[in-house]
């Protein structure tokens, strides 16, 4: 994994919510590179950089398309790990950020499509025809990202923040080729509260007591809520980049989740998720997406 979002390096079996934030529409996940990681002052803090073939936002990949790379660093720290402030134990603050060029095609845009929880797209930059490159919009030189992170956890109580920009320079092919530089911008915000009163943490909840009716025991139980955001930059529709009417400005998102531990190998959980958008249908806003999610996880 690229070392950059603080949920996309999250083990996928310890997430508190079914689908990520809206903020992984922004964030590179795998990539094929190299990696020099470590840590010090007894685990507190910690950095890692690599240098990267390059995938776009929200992408993985094992292809390299052309000769650029990406240069990615992070530093996360936790200050008073080591110390006797026991609430501020589990506090951590870092950030991360990634530079390189990447050079799309006609037949390879090198461009993301931003989809919701339900996995729809509201999201896409125009390509009216690929084949004779009418109207198609390519990546085209420089893009950079940048996100501030954190989270603290202290007993039952969790939460985390995170905010993610991605810079790229685009260029559209018509009669008149139209250039320009775009950044898109999105956040999270998230609490959850254990209520059988076991420790909360990034690594997710262990049951003090693992289910079993014989014996009283019911696992822990967990409620958590999430807000949402991401903003695509203006330019990207009055520069033609996109097509407002085919696709959203601005989304918000509202989660609510239930989880269940029944035990440390099995996980139920329940989402509901609200999103509103701006723009994005012929008539105006596009219509707001509300969808229930379920999971059972079995982790062995």
């Amino acid at each position: 994994k690229t070392p950059y979002g603080i949920e996309r390096l999250q083990s996928a079996t310890s997430l508190l919510f079914i689908e990520r934030s809206l903020v992984d529409n922004l964030v590179p996940n795998r990539d094929v590179g190299a990696q020099l990681s470590g840590d010090f002052h007894q685990g507190a803090f910690g950095y890692q950089a690599a240098v990267l073939n390059g995938v776009v936002d929200g992408g993985s990949g094992d292809a390299d398309v052309n000769d650029g790379v990406d240069v990615a660093l992070r530093l996360f720290g936790q200050p008073f790990r080591n110390t006797t402030i026991e609430p501020l134990r589990d506090f951590g603050v870092g950030v991360a950020g990634t530079w390189g060029k990447e050079q799309g095609t006609y037949k390879s845009p090198q461009l993301p499509t931003f989809k919701t929880s339900s996995r729809n797209t509201y999201f896409k930059y125009s390509a009216d025809d690929p084949a004779t490159a009418a109207g198609t919009t390519v990546a085209n030189g420089t893009r950079w990202r940048v996100s501030p992170q954190a989270y603290w956890y202290y007993g039952p109580f969790g939460s985390l923040v995170e905010y993610g920009t991605s810079s790229q320079e685009l260029l559209k092919a018509s009669a008149t080729p139209v250039s320009g530089t775009t950044r898109n911008d999105a956040w999270q915000v998230r609490a959850s509260w254990v209520l059988t009163g076991e420790k909360a943490g990034y690594k997710g909840v262990t049951p003090e007591n693992n289910f079993n009716p014989s014996t009283g025991g019911w696992g822990a139980w967990e409620l958590a809520a999430r807000y949402a955001d991401l903003d695509v930059d203006n330019d990207t529709f009055t520069k033609g980049f996109a097509d407002i009417t085919k696709s959203a400005s601005e989304i918000r998102s509202v989660t609510a989740g239930l989880n269940w531990y029944l035990n440390k190998n099995v996980l139920w959980a329940l989402n509901y998720e609200r999103s509103t958008f701006d723009r994005g249908a012929k008539t105006g806003d596009r219509d707001p997406e509300n969808v229930f999610l379920t999971r059972v996880q079995l982790v062995f």
